[in-house]
């Protein structure tokens, strides 16, 4: 239990280290630098990218819960698919639509901005990505990887794929290779092939493969994901080199991307090994993770509208950020309270409803294949 609580405390950390990287980010843009921001923005964006870094400890978190909470939920459940969808479902998309509202009220980028009613319809599917229609929120790039990952979780627990330590190893080291062959494709071509989608899957399963052998001390079956995370850093580095050595317009530079996902994996599984009690304080941020994670560029835009941008304030730019990073945090606590609680409780009776929640009083048949 004391490791979850530290879980949650670095997924709560970590989405606000992305609104501060795109915070920062924008800063630098417009202007709104003094010696001190400057120093900081070298130290967290320049080789270590902690925006990067962030997403990266995000999908592998959420590797480690959902593929477990999909296999938990046969034992709970008459239809654990079912069940697993409409919980996947409540947990993503009301948030996903309030961010998509303010989104469309407040630009960020370009306060001038308009929709088009096409765009917005599209967006609100979270499915924009895969037809090429431009996200609302540049960020929402990161909830079409989320959704391909669930629909593959799905296909492996309906096929009775998964289970197997060592078959989920393999199945890595097929996620690497492609993404190394779509790197070099990238690079070959000048092409911007989208290497993201597969390298961030791969850190979800690496996620998942990580849990399931105790976190790599399982007797039997640790060594497996300890082979899999080696295999991570081996072909980080040329797939890095071949995708990113070109700018396509977002300032790549392979050793930003390499060391920044590096980086990721080690804190990822740092933090699985170390007692959560001296972070008991910061676990909470973890339940309003999602919320800092879709609202942050709609409060900013806010905030600048309000006439509290920086270029505003006679503050400091680190005086600054934490001060937005602090409003950004009651803000999702506010959301978490008054909207997401509530939903989440109607969505669990749904859950319960629709994946047909067997009794805790009926015996359960015991499955050689469960785990």
């Amino acid at each position: 239990m004391s490791r979850l609580l530290g879980l949650d405390a670095l997924r709560g950390v970590a989405a606000l280290c992305v609104a501060y990287s795109h915070l920062i980010a924008k800063m630098k843009r417009d202007g709104h630098f003094d010696e001190v921001t400057g120093l900081l923005f070298s130290v967290s964006k320049m080789v270590l990218d902690v925006g990067k870094t962030s997403v990266l400890v995000l999908f592998a978190l959420s590797g480690y819960f959902v593929v477990a909470a999909l296999y938990k939920s046969r034992g709970r459940y008459e239809r654990p698919i079912a069940a697993f969808a409409y919980q996947r479902f409540f947990r993503l998309f009301p948030l996903y639509w309030l961010s998509l509202f303010l989104g469309v009220m407040f630009p960020w980028d370009d306060p001038a901005k308009v929709f088009s009613p096409t765009v917005i319809a599209i967006n609100a599917t979270m499915l924009q990505g895969f037809v090429f229609v431009d996200n609302v929120i540049g960020l929402y790039w990161t909830l079409q990887i989320e959704l391909t990952f669930y629909v593959l979780c799905i296909l492996i627990f309906a096929l009775r794929l998964g289970g197997s330590a060592k078959r989920d190893l393999l199945f890595l080291l097929a996620q690497y290779l492609f993404t190394l062959s779509l790197a070099f494709m990238r690079y070959k071509l000048d092409m911007k092939l989208p290497v993201a989608l597969p390298l961030m899957l791969s850190v979800c399963f690496l996620g998942a493969l990580w849990r399931s052998t105790d976190n790599g001390r399982a007797a039997d079956t640790g060594r497996y994901a300890r082979i899999a995370v080696g295999l991570f850093y081996l072909f980080l580095l040329p797939i890095c080199v071949l995708a990113y050595s070109r700018d396509t317009g977002f300032g790549e530079t392979w050793y930003r991307y390499c060391v920044s996902y590096g980086v990721g994996v080690t804190l990822f599984l740092g933090a699985t090994r170390i007692s959560g009690n001296k972070l008991r304080w910061l676990a909470p941020l973890g339940g309003v993770g999602y919320i800092l994670f879709l609202s942050h560029p709609s409060v900013f835009a806010i905030a600048e509208r309000l006439g509290f941008g920086a270029g505003d304030l006679a503050l400091p730019g680190p005086l600054y950020i934490a001060a937005m990073l602090m409003v950004l945090t009651l803000f999702g606590f506010f959301v978490k309270r008054t909207l997401a609680d509530p939903i989440q409780r109607y969505g669990d009776a749904v859950v319960s409803r629709r994946g047909r929640r067997i009794s805790e009083h009926i015996a359960l048949p015991v499955h050689q294949d469960a785990r």
